[in-house]
């Protein structure tokens, strides 16, 4: 049921989603900024801070493949999961830890995109958040601004938009 209405929710933020290519989606990623509506969980130390490493896809995109680190205190913890697409475009996966999780990889430029994604803890409580990634860490200030109104038009607000690389301390 849970699956059905993240579904539900993200097919009427985004409508039709573009389909992804691997030319798109493949190889090193870095985050630059993310935020929530629930500023905890992507703060510094947070459950959903997450500092993403790689991304592939399989040839017709069908599943994504995200690596990234999770830090606790100053230990960092290399996690890699597979999100499967759902019928609407966007991508599903479950962990034990921080619940059910509905994701959306947007390219926004060939060295950026955005991941919104929707996350159902294990106590049920619904996290809207939004990460931008880069192939290095370079973002304009015109990038930026686009990214923070992304996020506002998800329903996050700028003040809570963190940058994440001072303290992405994790292995490259």
């Amino acid at each position: 049921m849970k699956v059905l209405l993240l579904a539900l929710v993200l097919g009427l933020v985004y409508g039709e989603l573009p389909e992804l290519t691997p030319e798109q989606v493949d190889g090193d990623w870095r985050t630059l900024y993310t935020g929530a509506d629930n500023v905890e969980k992507t703060s510094e130390g947070g459950p959903l801070r997450a500092y993403y490493r790689h991304m592939e896809c399989t040839p017709s995109c069908e599943n994504v493949t995200l690596s990234f680190y999770i830090k606790f205190g100053e230990n960092c913890t290399l996690i890699t999961i597979v999100g499967q697409r759902t019928p609407e475009g966007s991508y599903s996966i479950y962990a034990e830890e921080t619940g059910l999780s509905t994701f959306q990889v947007l390219p926004l430029t060939e060295k950026l995109m955005s991941v919104y994604n929707v996350n159902v803890d294990p106590e049920e409580k619904t996290t809207h958040m939004i990460t931008l990634i880069g192939k290095d860490t370079t973002v304009t200030e015109e990038q930026l601004q686009e990214f923070y109104q992304l996020a506002e038009k998800h329903g996050i607000a700028k003040e809570n938009i963190q940058d994440a690389v001072p303290t992405d301390t994790c292995e490259p």
